[in-house]
């Protein structure tokens, strides 16, 4: 299960942690526990260990649901390492999506083949 949303005008920070609060709010609501949360935002894992005032709110919400659902790691992977949802998140921030959001039972067309490249642990050839 996966999840697209424009939200215009904010931060990649601020968009980084509403992602990560409804994808704990959607594994939350549907039981998926234990669950493995990959970000390539050290950044993020710094704020939900040490807190930051200007984003707590968001992180004191996203901390309860981990707390509740018991079985959650948050783990750093390096942007390469996840292309996919890096790529979710550009066709995410294009206008067309403005102000929408939707839930994705399978990966986007968009995404197929950097989905299969890294399940077989291969590159993808650009042309």
């Amino acid at each position: 299960m996966g999840y697209i949303e424009n939200i215009p005008l904010t931060t990649n920070t601020l968009a980084e942690l509403k992602a990560l609060l409804k994808g704990l709010q959607l594994a939350e609501q549907n039981g998926w526990v234990p669950l493995d949360i990959n970000t390539d935002s050290a950044e993020i894992i710094q704020m939900l260990l040490t807190g930051n005032l200007i984003y707590d709110p968001t992180i004191c919400e996203c901390r309860l649901l981990m707390q509740r659902m018991d079985r959650v790691v948050v783990r750093h992977t390096y942007k390469e390492q996840n292309r996919v949802a890096d790529a979710i998140a550009k066709e995410a921030a294009k206008p067309t999506l403005l102000g929408r959001s939707s839930l994705l039972a399978v990966p986007p067309m968009f995404v197929n083949d950097l989905f299969w490249a890294d399940i077989l642990e291969t590159e993808v050839v650009r042309f």
